[in-house]
């Protein structure tokens, strides 16, 4: 007999024989599972057990013959269970919402996703997924189970609770794999309901510099401005432009011969030359823990200060008086370009007598993450005709490559991983003192051209043209990341090698 989908069983139809009931009965707490009459065996997979299933299995075949295994998701369990079984303890819907919560997170790190999405409406509830800057849909469940699923998220944090009616944030690790993984997690009230996003890390992977994605002269101007005396170097960028990545691999690089500090909400990579220091920023006291965390690094006397994010005023007092001791001081800031670093700074509250001052900033880095297109399923042509025109007739004898949304069996919708492009400012490399003028005027395009002229810097556009004309990136897709490619951004410029960057696993 055809056995029926888990969604359609019901009292009727599921097996009354007593012997398999008492076996699930007995084994309740180790593995969700529930048997047709017909003898098909819907149950969560489990590594840890196995042997429980196959000895259901083989209970289940020796009472009703052919039997057989359905394997189903914690998330279709839940589903049917709580359909079926709307009398269950509290205790057994807390077991399975952390199986719930432990599924999708194992399905996000097996499918290399940056971020889970859990979007809780009046009776409904999205879990979508971010996987190389796309968001793509993972699963439905009811508002209740939505619910359950983000208390479940707090309870891992430790020290939070979810509260529906105000932000809050926590942060935990998780292991997979024998692989141990953070996620960082926030979540904001919405006005049919909650918003949480669950960024995931992986605290072991930091990319070289070198396999980020930078062109051969940004990592020279970015070495040099590295290797000068003291000073901040701001890496920008929107959210998910890969900051905090970059971030690392410059935090990786510095020599163990240094006194290294960071300052970080939350700490998302740990190195062992590194002295790492973590802030709630939910916590009772915040500005105080911080005011007094400030002060013990001055005592610390460290050769690098890292600052997770320069945000509010407090931290960009920090930044400016550990750099104008002479310290190095690496921080982000949230711009979508070099020039608008120098405003944003401002708005922060460093003044602008010490904005231009030589000793200051040394340097600005802006990027994006755009996708890599998937070299073996590409498609020559966009799909619509004036958007394949206008990209002819701006890329003239490039051979242009288009995302195919169909994918194929290497790649995930066309896409084949992420990689950077960028614009650096190499302020301190200037000796005639001109950009530091042109700062002082907020000659803020004087300044774009003079980096052009006098460092041959490539904008983020020309840099991203470069890798279009390589037939690494989709013209379309990075036009919507970065803004519309315009002639002038198209100089003449040698076509490099086909060579695509390392994948960029995280933002």
């Amino acid at each position: 007999m055809k056995s029926r989908p888990l969604r359609e069983l019901n009292a009727d139809n599921l097996t009354t024989l007593r012997v398999v009931q008492d076996f699930l009965q007995r084994n309740q707490d180790y593995l969700d599972a529930v048997v047709s009459a017909e003898g098909t065996i819907y149950v969560v997979e489990d590594r840890e057990n196995r042997r429980l299933e196959r000895a259901l299995f083989d209970l289940v075949n020796a009472e009703l013959g052919g039997a057989r295994t359905v394997h189903v998701s914690p998330i279709e369990f839940s589903n049917w269970h709580r359909a079926e079984a709307l009398q269950q303890h509290s205790a057994d819907l807390e077991f399975s919402s952390n199986r719930m919560l432990l599924h999708v997170l194992e399905e996000a790190v097996s499918d290399q996703a940056s971020d889970i999405y859990i979007d809780i409406l009046r009776d409904t509830c999205y879990v979508s997924m971010r996987r190389y800057g796309f968001k793509r849909p993972f699963s439905n469940l009811s508002r209740e189970d939505g619910l359950r699923l983000a208390t479940s998220v707090f309870s891992m944090g430790g020290s939070t609770d979810f509260q529906q009616g105000r932000p809050c944030d926590c942060a935990f690790d998780f292991e997979f794999d024998e692989h141990l993984y953070r996620v960082r997690v926030n979540s904001v009230k919405d006005t049919r309901g909650n918003s949480l996003t669950c960024r995931i890390r992986d605290p072991h992977f930091v990319l070289p510099l070198e396999r980020c994605g930078y062109s051969s002269r940004q990592i020279d101007h970015i070495n040099r401005l590295c290797h000068a005396p003291g000073g901040l170097i701001v890496l920008s960028g929107e959210t998910n432009s890969g900051k905090s990545s970059s971030l690392a691999s410059l935090i990786l690089r510095e020599p163990d011969t240094r006194k290294i500090i960071e300052i970080a909400d939350p700490v998302e990579v740990e190195f062992e030359h590194c002295t790492h220091i973590e802030i709630n920023k939910y916590g009772e006291h915040p500005e105080h823990e911080l005011r007094e965390v400030l002060a013990a690094v001055v005592r610390q006397n460290p050769d690098v200060l890292v600052l997770g994010e320069i945000r509010d005023r407090m931290t960009a007092d920090a930044a400016a008086d550990m750099a104008i001791q002479g310290k190095r001081v690496y921080a982000t800031v949230h711009t979508q370009s070099c020039i608008s670093v120098f405003p944003r700074l401002s708005n922060l509250g460093i003044p602008s007598d010490l904005l231009h001052h030589p000793s200051f900033l040394a340097g600005c880095v802006n990027q994006n993450l755009v996708p890599l297109t998937c070299q073996r399923c590409a498609l020559p042509e966009a799909a619509d005709p004036a958007d394949a025109r206008r990209m002819r007739e701006l890329f003239s004898g490039a051979g242009l490559k288009y995302v195919n949304p169909e994918g194929c069996g290497h790649c995930r919708y066309g896409v084949a991983g992420q990689t950077l492009v960028a614009e650096v400012f190499p302020l301190a490399l200037d000796r005639s003192g001109r950009a530091h003028q042109l700062i002082s005027a907020r000659d803020y395009g004087g300044l774009q051209q003079h980096m052009r002229e006098q460092f041959g810097v490539l904008s983020k556009h020309q840099h991203a043209a470069r890798k279009i004309i390589a037939g690494l990136i989709d013209p379309l897709l990075t036009e919507n990341i970065i803004g519309e490619f315009i002639a002038a951004d198209l100089l003449p410029h040698p076509v490099p090698a086909l060579q695509p960057p390392a994948v960029e696993r995280s933002a």
